[in-house]
C-alpha cells in the first residue's frame, strides 16, 4: 500500500488536533468545577457496555481472521481492517451508555454533546466529499484502503448521534406523558 506523505502528515495533525481540543475540554471543565461524575447505576451500566464493546471487538477479530484464513481474501488492509473493529466497538459502547442514560456524567449537558458529534461528524463529511470530488479511491488492491477511514468514522458518528437524539426525544415524550 503507497501512503502519502500529506495522507501522514494530515492524519498526525488531525490526532494531535483531536487530542488537544480534548485536553483543553478537560481542563476547562476541571476549572469549572464539573468532574464527570457517574451515580452507581450509571458506572454500573458503565462496565456492562464496557464488557459489550470489548467482546464485540473480540468476535470480530475473530470473525475477521477467520474469514482471512479460510477464504484467503484480504478485504481490507490491516490498518482499515483493524479500525473498522475499533469503531464498531465503540458505536456498541456509546449506544448502550446512551440507552442506559449512562453516557453523560451528571452535571454534563446534552447540548454539549450533539455539538461536538455534530463536529466530528462535519469534519468527516468534508473529508470524505473532498476524496469523492478528488476522485480519491476507497480501494486498492481490489481491498479498501486508509481511504475510507474518514467514511467509517462518519457513519459512527451518524449511528451514535442519531440514536442520542432519538433517546433526548423519547425521554422528553416520557417525561410530557408523566
Amino acid at each position: 500500500m503507497d501512503v502519502s506523505v500529506s495522507y501522514v502528515l494530515g492524519f498526525v495533525v488531525g490526532l494531535l488536533i483531536t487530542m488537544g481540543f480534548f485536553i483543553i475540554s478537560s481542563l476547562v471543565r476541571k476549572n469549572k468545577g464539573k468532574p464527570c461524575e457517574y451515580d452507581e447505576r450509571q458506572l454500573l451500566a458503565r462496565g456492562k457496555a464496557y464488557k459489550a464493546a470489548f467482546f464485540v471487538l473480540i468476535v470480530y477479530l475473530l470473525v475477521e481472521g477467520s474469514f482471512k484464513l479460510v477464504t484467503g481474501v484480504e478485504w481490507a488492509d490491516s490498518m482499515t481492517s483493524s479500525f473498522i473493529g475499533i469503531c464498531l466497538s465503540v458505536t456498541v459502547f456509546a449506544i448502550i451508555c446512551i440507552l442506559n442514560d449512562a453516557y453523560l456524567s451528571l452535571k454534563e449537558k446534552p447540548a454539549h454533546c450533539i455539538a461536538v458529534f455534530s463536529l466530528i461528524a462535519f469534519v468527516n463529511l468534508a473529508v470524505v466529499l473532498a476524496n469523492y470530488f478528488l476522485k480519491v479511491s476507497f480501494l486498492s488492491e481490489g481491498m479498501l484502503n486508509y481511504h475510507i477511514i474518514n467514511f467509517i468514522i462518519l457513519i459512527m458518528f451518524a449511528v451514535i448521534m442519531v440514536v442520542f437524539i432519538g433517546k433526548l426525544l423519547h425521554d422528553k415524550k416520557t417525561e410530557k406523558m408523566e
